[in-house]
């Protein structure tokens, strides 16, 4: 393999590494999160940069005579493109950077987080179908790294793609568990019925230490033992009153 490969398949292991890492919000915290995300965004338009020419010759072939394999890469590829987008967007969207008052946030979460798990199963995917490349490409870089690799026989090879495919659906299975907790909070919330929120609303304002006689109405993001996002463990509360700092309501 070429050098060329050799800093795609490096470019796409960080990538990788660093969409696994989001998922683990407890361990990196909400800035951590928001940054690693953005940096994967453009990762991924880098990727998607140095794919481009492959990307128009299949897309000006769709239409005439093209592989059936090419037909299925390129639909998986525009998937996660999809998801990606989703994912950015929405979360900008949900973000501390922007800091919207959504009356909606739990929905956009939930889209925030089925959109991640989607394209974590996508990429899942193509890693096994590009596993022949990436087992290549990725020799010489294992090598370097001081990783036993072993010789190109078919049986090597054999035990190589299981290998890998291991680890991979290992690591994403361990980052899609980390997230349903997410999820499923967002679930709950969405179930809240617009009473039970309005009485949330008006205990947490009541409550808060900061609060004033402001009748600005906002949604409460978080409870005491749920998130945003993330455990109330991993957050403080300096004002005392039972909810997480970054998911009151500030009226």
């Amino acid at each position: 393999m070429n050098r060329t490969q050799q800093n795609r398949w490096l470019l796409d292991a960080a990538l990788f590494a660093g969409f696994l890492a989001c998922f683990f919000l407890d361990w990196t915290g909400v800035a951590w999160h928001q940054w690693i995300g953005m940096l994967g965004g453009v990762l991924a338009a880098v990727h998607l940069a140095t794919h481009w020419q492959w990307v128009k010759a299949v897309t000006e072939r769709l239409r005439g005579s093209t592989s059936t394999r090419a037909r299925l890469y390129y639909a998986i590829d525009a998937l996660i493109l999809v998801g990606f987008v989703f994912m950015l967007f929405t979360g900008l969207v949900i973000s501390t950077w922007l800091n919207l008052s959504l009356v909606g946030y739990p929905a956009w979460r939930s889209v925030h987080v089925i959109s991640s798990v989607a394209t974590l199963l996508l990429v899942t995917i193509k890693i096994g179908l590009h596993a022949r490349w990436i087992l290549a490409a990725g020799r010489k870089p294992l090598a370097n790294a001081g990783l036993p690799v072993g010789q190109a026989s078919p049986a090597s090879e054999r035990r190589a793609f299981l290998r890998l495919m291991g680890v991979v659906s290992a690591a994403s299975i361990f980052a899609l568990g980390s997230s349903l907790p997410s999820l499923w909070e967002s679930t709950q919330a969405d179930q809240v019925q617009p009473s039970d929120r309005e009485a949330v609303n008006s205990s947490t304002v009541s409550s808060s230490a900061s609060s004033t006689t402001s009748t600005t109405s906002c949604s409460v993001r978080c409870g005491k033992r749920c998130a945003y996002p993330g455990h109330c463990g991993r957050y403080t509360d300096h004002n005392d009153n039972g909810r997480c700092d970054l998911g009151e309501c500030q009226g």
